[in-house]
């Protein structure tokens, strides 16, 4: 993998459940896991009605180096923007990620 193409700073987020020590209430939240340079690169898009509205949903390809961690209930934020994995696939010698993900709106 050619370290110039990952120009994009990302941040890798898993959903997670803490406890509060105050209240005991239980607080969901996203935590930062890592931040990664990435290669960002939108493959297809689709407009369709929903509930009666316009919708919209972005497919977009995420290079990333290898990383065994990385789970498809987790997300990817570049700046704004957040990506909802919905697969990984490693190359065959384990030095890249190739994460397919969507937008929707």
């Amino acid at each position: 993998m050619q370290a110039g193409k990952l120009r994009y700073p990302v941040n890798i987020e898993k959903y997670t459940y803490r406890q509060d020590p105050m209240t005991g209430e239980l607080i969901e939240e996203w935590l930062s896991v890592s931040r990664e340079w990435a290669d960002i690169e939108s493959i297809s898009g689709k407009e369709f009605m929903a509930a009666q509205s316009l919708r919209s949903e972005t497919v977009y390809r995420i290079k990333l180096r290898y990383r065994e961690d990385l789970d498809t209930t987790w997300r990817i934020r570049e700046g704004q923007n957040l990506y909802a994995i919905t697969a990984i696939l490693p190359d065959s010698r384990r030095r890249s990620l190739e994460v397919m993900c969507k937008i929707g709106r």
